[in-house]
């Protein structure tokens, strides 16, 4: 054949792929793919004509000689025969304009876009492999002498945020679909043209239905009260799961059992409306370890679920062999990573980052899983945790992909304790989607009062957050508990370091516990593990905390301390009291005295807003400490509607004025760089937590003179479980005297300001209590 879709396999040793081959292939993936939102059409078109620029003789000669011909931009020409030749074809025009290098423009329509890049023909012509369409449609036309020219079907609704999901959709199902056909050409040779990865199994929605039934009626709660509160919980999700796709809330007392709830609402549904996978989405690595065990024990080998049936998807996730070594050839930890990459597994737990960044993503390899959440069911645990400033751009994306009259079939369920009122958005959430905010609850009013009021008694809260109190007197009050159990939730690292300090002197190490993000996640694992031993030994035990132990963490304590915080904080921090019934727990919520009005990013309007109306609440007579306030969802809904109403989050009007602009002007670059969970620059440290795995992994990149790109990532995966990350400090702090770029084997030397990755040089400390600690300031990191 004259024309060539990729070079030799086999290392160079073996077949060129003819580009005919490589079209097909492709279109008959994406067709398989947007089958799910009944446009296989579609899927033709943009998989046949996704390369049209490679009958091009300048691409000819660089698949023949790549070393001497300078590669250039072949996707275009296929993106404006698309436009030109389809009505309704702008997502399909674009998801072949940007398959190489990611989305940018939106362009509004497919004339602006036909347009413009017909001028950037004219205009940079030794950009493009050709610019002359007749002559690729001709040679196109003799390997395709007959493509069908049917109706493309509307997609576009006209609100942004809709119509740039739409295109990101269909682009995922491209990027996916090219990615996997041209690593299969690659991984073959002379004899076997093609080689495939390894495909994820089905979800077979009725055996992991009885799976869990089996399973929740074996593990029995010894408290009746909370055995009967989960019984009608479970009762209650599993009959919704009839219900018609679409937005569902699930508000729930904590120890109520979500998980499992949540996990037989969508096997049921999913079985009532064909849908093909779920995906459970978490704020918190701790909280996705915990789910993990539980959901493999539901659907283990043993009985009889395929390998893989459950899948992780974060920075710690999949990396280890099967032996539980870091063998990083093991076929197993391979097989991981290649479903991981593209979602192709019947249930994903993933973390909230990862999910809501790869919505908004501009980027190639981010986009590929986007295509496998139509026709499934997304779980979001702990949805009080969507910060507030990205919450009406999420929710107008999420609407696009599961409202009634959405193309995609899709659903989502947002559960939690402390239900946010997202309806004080809806404004915004029509205008960039079309759709108001108007979620059905899984679970009837009454239904839902009933559960919480059975809960009522688990905790009693003294509100304390009037007068403010030292730290040292803090410490003296946990020693008179120090016999017993308790919890102390601060919101500032130097509060939560200083106290365990404190604290440490006066009752020893064996007794207290530090946990926080200045620790390795080895090492925060370690610590919680340690504790969890010793509650359940009944021995006396002390663990000073940041809020990274609130949401969602398995863990029950008689006692629990919590500085003022947000009120669903507050209420996150109870939810670590008494968690599995029995006698009362006490919550005391304080007031740090030298907190000197800092708190962390978030904090300030929500602790603001619980202040008044705690106020309120005693200007009308009542005392808050007799009142069950954090088991209330009125006075949950309550405090949300008035924290949107002063946070300007309803009207657009707050710290994400800039990724609204670039939503409306349909920029997918602008967009993916400002929407960011984690704001500000974090850079991740290797630190010293075991000396030993330091040792080896800073070998591993230090005098390599080169590294590829996938030894890259399986050092930063290996790493990740021994970094902590820090905001990267000023030009000129004294921190950089304790900090060395990695430098990956690059031919350049990375400099502070441009290093993702460092390694701490023995001016850091690193202590079993208190963790990470670098030089110039000891508050700012401990």
């Amino acid at each position: 054949m004259d024309w060539w879709g990729h070079s030799k396999n086999g290392n160079g040793n073996g077949k060129p792929e003819p580009l005919m081959i490589h079209l097909n292939a492709v279109a008959n993936r994406v067709s398989k793919h947007l089958r799910a939102w009944n446009h296989a059409y579609s899927g033709i078109v943009a998989g046949i004509y996704h390369d049209f620029g490679k009958y091009a003789d300048q691409m000819k000669a660089r698949l023949e000689n790549p070393s001497k011909v300078a590669g250039r931009n072949h996707a275009a020409a296929g993106a404006c025969w698309i436009a030109h030749n389809y009505k309704n074809s702008l997502p399909l025009a674009l998801a072949v304009l940007y398959h190489h290098g990611g989305l940018k423009y939106f362009f509004g329509n497919r004339r602006k876009m036909l347009e413009d890049v017909l001028k950037d023909f004219k205009d940079n012509p030794d950009d493009y492999t050709e610019t002359d369409i007749s002559v690729l449609a001709e040679r196109f036309s003799k390997e395709f002498p007959y493509v069908p020219l049917q109706p493309i079907p509307k997609l576009l609704s006209g609100e942004m945020a809709a119509d740039m999901f739409d295109v990101r959709m269909m682009a995922s199902a491209l990027d996916d679909a090219d990615f996997i056909e041209t690593e299969a050409h690659f991984a073959g040779d002379s004899n076997v043209l093609r080689k495939y990865r390894p495909q994820g199994a089905s979800l077979d929605a009725d055996k992991a239905l009885s799976a869990v039934m089996a399973f929740v009626h074996g593990k029995k709660t010894k408290n009746q009260k909370v055995r009967e509160v989960r019984r009608r919980l479970f009762t209650s999700c599993l009959t919704a799961g009839d219900k018609a796709t679409g937005i569902f809330t699930l508000t729930a007392p904590t120890g109520a059992g979500k998980t499992l709830s949540m996990l037989v609402f969508a096997l049921r549904h999913a079985r009532k409306n064909g849908l093909r996978r779920i995906v459970l989405v978490m704020p918190f690595l701790n909280i996705i370890d915990q789910t993990a065990k539980v959901y493999r024990e539901v659907f283990s080998e043993e009985d009889g679920f395929p390998e893989n049936y459950v899948l992780e998807d974060h920075s710690l996730a999949g990396f280890k062999a099967v032996d539980g070594s870091e063998d990083m050839e093991d076929e197993g930890r391979r097989t991981r990573k290649l479903l991981a990459e593209n979602w192709d597994a019947p249930i994903i737990l993933t973390t909230s980052v990862k999910f809501f960044e790869s919505l908004h993503s501009c980027k190639n390899s981010q986009l590929r899983k986007l295509h496998r959440l139509a026709k499934s069911v997304t779980l979001f645990d702990e949805a009080q945790s969507l910060p507030p400033e990205l919450a009406a751009v999420s929710l107008a994306t999420l609407s696009r992909l599961a409202e009634a009259n959405s193309p995609y079939g899709a659903s989502v369920v947002f559960a939690t304790a402390t239900q946010p009122a997202f309806e004080s958005l809806s404004p915004m959430i029509e205008k960039y989607s079309g759709y108001s905010w108007k979620p059905k609850s899984l679970i009837a009013e009454v239904s839902m009062k009933h559960l919480f009021d059975a809960m009522s008694g688990r905790v009693q809260v003294d509100w304390r957050e009037q007068e403010q109190i030292e730290l040292e007197d803090l410490a003296d009050e946990l020693v008179e508990n120090g016999k017993n159990q308790s919890l102390c939730i601060l919101n500032l690292k130097r509060h939560a370091c200083k106290l365990a300090v404190l604290l440490e002197k006066r009752l020893g190490s064996k007794i207290v516990f530090h946990l926080s993000t200045t620790m390795c996640p080895s090492h925060r694992k370690k610590v919680l593990d340690e504790v969890l031993d010793r509650l359940d030994g009944g021995d006396p035990v002390v663990l000073v905390s940041t809020q990274c132990i609130e949401a969602g963490v398995d863990i029950s304590f008689p006692v629990v301390y919590r500085a003022l915080a947000p009120l669903e904080s507050i209420a996150q921090a109870a939810g670590r009291c008494n968690r599995h019934g029995g006698e009362t727990g006490t919550v005391i919520v304080f007031t740090p005295k030298d907190d000197k009005g800092f708190f962390p990013p978030g904090y300030k309007k929500g602790i603001s807003v619980t202040k008044t109306l705690l106020r309120e609440c005693r200007a009308e007579g009542c005392d808050p400490d007799e009142l069950n306030l954090l088991n209330s969802p009125d006075f949950i809904r309550r405090y949300y509607k008035l924290f949107f109403t002063l946070s300007n989050y309803a009207e657009g009007r707050d710290s994400q004025y800039e990724l609204f602009q670039a939503i409306d002007a349909g920029r997918f670059d602008i967009v993916s760089q400002k929407y960011k969970l984690i704001p500000g620059d974090m850079v991740n440290v290797l630190v010293p937590y075991d000396i030993v795995e330091f040792d080896r992994l800073s070998q591993m990149v230090q005098k390599r003179e080169f590294m590829t790109a996938e030894e890259i990532r399986q050092w930063v995966a290996l790493a990740r479980e021994y970094a902590v990350g820090i905001f990267r400090p000023a030009h000129d702090s004294l921190k950089w005297q304790a900090l060395a770029p990695v430098q990956f084997g690059v031919v350049f030397k990375y400099e502070n300001h441009d290093a993702d990755w460092f390694i701490c040089l023995p001016e850091a400390e690193y202590d079993d209590l208190g963790g990470l600690k670098l030089p110039e300031t000891f508050v700012g990191i401990c």
